[in-house]
């Protein structure tokens, strides 16, 4: 039995990667900005009998942060695996995100995580063992339009965990980024509440209902990715998850920029 503490689990992967590993028998610590937020995640692992902790954990406030750590490693004694999940995402041009959409979006997506890692580090070097998993997206290896935020932010991400696995692997920690397409979540709503551009009318709308209309209806093959990558014995480090992932991942490496852009393009509609 591994602890496994996760964040982002009151809906979408989060949850979902939650009811995964506690399935599996582990001892989960399912993180959320809100105790009276999980109650969807509460109603399903009741239903399911399935044993999962709820923690406090605003990935924003480093504080908030230590002292969910602290929590965890009183209760449980370690923290075998890290699963960075919380995020945000909003569809706006380039033009139209301001500071404040930027930052918002940055901090959550990628200070966040950056924040949840150095806490369990040193624990993860004291045991000699650790698993961290970072959830990024399609995004972070293609800069989609309208999502050029969100997609700077898991690029921002992947680089970081790309730097990190040379790092930690010595001390036998390994570092997996899971790069899941787009699936019908609760992240569908957010992404409907656009903002539009006198410079481009319709076309934000445009790119998430193209989004919406090629999204998956499985996301449960995600938290089936995280707890294959957190079990496997060669743990990947790049793990793209979904058949439009796949593509657009075999494309990106495969096509010059002048053939891939327009590929891109068609796919999305």
């Amino acid at each position: 039995m591994s602890s496994i503490l996760i964040t982002g689990c009151s809906s979408g992967f989060g949850l979902l990667t939650a009811l995964e590993f506690a399935r599996s028998g582990d001892e989960v610590y399912a993180g959320v900005r809100s105790v009276e937020s999980a109650d969807q995640l509460r109603a399903r692992a009741a239903e399911q009998q399935l044993d999962v902790n709820v923690v406090t954990i605003d990935v924003l406030d480093p504080a908030c942060v230590e002292a969910c750590v602290a929590q965890v490693l009183s209760q449980s004694g370690r923290i075998d695996v890290l699963v960075n999940n919380a995020a945000i995402a909003t569809v706006a041009a380039v033009e139209d995100s301001d500071d404040e959409l930027a930052r918002g979006i940055m901090d959550t997506n990628f200070m966040g995580p950056l924040r949840l890692t150095r806490a369990v580090l040193p624990h993860m070097r004291e045991q000699g063992a650790g698993r961290i998993l970072l959830v990024s997206s399609v995004n972070g290896f293609i800069g989609l339009p309208f999502m050029s935020v969100y997609s700077a932010s898991k690029a921002a991400l992947e680089s970081l965990g790309e730097a990190l696995s040379m790092e930690v692997a010595p001390l036998g920690i390994s570092v997996s980024i899971i790069e899941p397409g787009p699936y019908h979540t609760a992240i569908d709503d957010k992404l409907a509440v656009t903002k539009q551009s006198p410079a481009f009318p319709g076309l934000a709308d445009a790119v998430a209902a193209g989004r919406y209309a090629i999204a998956s209806d499985h996301p449960e093959e995600v938290a089936v990715a995280i707890v294959a990558a957190a079990r496997a014995a060669a743990p990947p480090l790049r793990v793209p998850v979904g058949a439009v992932a796949q593509q657009m991942y075999a494309a990106r490496r495969e096509m010059p920029d002048d053939e891939f852009f327009p590929h891109l393009m068609k796919m999305m509609g």
